[in-house]
């Protein structure tokens, strides 16, 4: 039977347990008439028949039409773990090394510049803008733009602004992703050692989850 094959094998193993039961229960109930049933009548038997039989067709088809939801979702929950790891395969994976901030002036004004190579492990990136976000909210917000970051390139990053200390501070970087859908990615960074020269630092960069 058609329905009966679209069930899964625990729901036909159930459905035949219940229509057996089912079955033995009919017979004790109509043990009679079942052994004498050569003697009924037509109209009388197919009244009879249809009595027994449409309980057990109601039955598989309620239980066909739950396995063909239950099927439905479970096609569309892999469609949608399809479509999560296509756009997880479509990520770059960015490393910020040598990353440093330097203090300086050019005897009229003081800079900062922020200064690190930033590199793609995973797929290509393209119109990529990165800021700089200090935690203050009254500071400017400064960025520098790559119109594209490869798989395994890597690239100087320098970003110069207007003096201030930076202790902590964000990254963030906004990118094409090679589905060519727009993204972002925040860094949380804090200034750590000074280097021999005593107006650089070195940061420590953590991605943001």
């Amino acid at each position: 039977m058609r329905i009966f094959k679209s069930l899964s094998s625990s729901q036909q193993l159930f459905l035949g347990v219940i229509t057996g039961a089912y079955f033995a229960f009919i017979f004790l109930i109509f043990k009679e008439k079942i052994l004498n049933i050569g003697t009924l009548e037509l109209g009388a038997l197919g009244s009879f028949l249809g009595g027994i039989f449409a309980p057990i067709l109601f039955t598989f088809i309620t239980f066909q039409h739950f396995s063909q939801q239950e099927q439905i979702l479970d096609s569309r929950k892999k469609e949608r773990e399809r479509e999560d790891e296509k756009k997880r395969l479509a990520q770059p994976i960015f490393e910020f090394k040598n990353n440093h901030i330097e203090q300086t002036n050019d005897g009229e004004k003081e800079f900062t510049k922020i200064n690190f190579e930033l590199t793609n492990h995973a797929s290509d990136a393209t119109n990529i803008s990165i800021s700089i976000l200090p935690t203050e909210d009254t500071k400017p917000y400064y960025s520098k733009k790559l119109f594209k970051l490869s798989c395994n390139e890597t690239d100087n990053i320098l970003i110069t602004f207007d003096y201030f200390d930076l202790e902590h501070f964000d990254i963030e970087v906004r990118y094409f992703d090679s589905l060519r859908l727009p993204n972002v990615k925040f860094y949380s960074c804090q200034k750590s050692q000074h280097d021999e020269y005593g107006s650089s630092f070195s940061f420590n960069v953590i991605e943001k989850k």
